[in-house]
């Protein structure tokens, strides 16, 4: 049984060295750093989000750690990774930006595109998809818009396409 007494801050306090593991960094001191950093942020995310302040502790401190693990900043404006309460858990729950850095940071990606398709598109004839061994994609965009009505119902389709340093593209 877990102690839920313990206040979030001290909490955090008391795993500063372990963010600092995580976080990694070239001396203690700037390992230090990242983990005080990380912390600051993570603080901030509470006043923001006063629900996780219900959370149970060790939730929170274990999504705390997943971000930590995957140097992603939790809650910022950026996107990258949330720190989300469900109940009294706390969920860490990835960002479609924090996606792209992971894959970016991997070293294997040298370009990505991710777009949705309008029905108004499709229709005209500016989306063509075939599927096979190798899969074609065509997404010609309409400029001037009026195929892209912005309208989440209109959309029928998205996709997300890769091309590795070795040049080989993934649809």
């Amino acid at each position: 049984m877990t102690n839920t007494n313990i206040s979030l801050p001290t909490l955090i306090e008391k795993s500063k060295g372990q963010f600092a593991m995580a976080l990694g960094g070239t001396t203690p001191q700037q390992r230090m750093q990242n983990a005080e950093r990380f912390a600051r942020l993570c603080l901030t995310a509470f006043r923001q989000t006063p629900k996780l302040m219900q959370c149970d502790p060790y939730s929170v401190l274990g999504a705390m750690m997943t971000c930590a693990q995957l140097n992603l900043e939790p809650n910022t404006p950026q996107g990258l990774a949330y720190l989300i309460p469900y109940n009294r858990e706390c969920q860490f729950q990835i960002g479609y930006r924090g996606l792209m850095q992971i894959m970016y940071r991997s070293g294997a990606i040298a370009s990505f595109n991710a777009d949705v398709v309008y029905r108004q598109e499709y229709e005209n004839g500016l989306f063509e998809y075939e599927s096979g061994i190798t899969p074609r994609l065509t997404h010609k965009i309409d400029l001037l818009g009026s195929a892209r009505s912005g309208r989440p119902d209109e959309i029928i389709a998205a996709y997300a396409a890769v091309v590795l340093k070795t040049g080989e593209p993934i649809v």
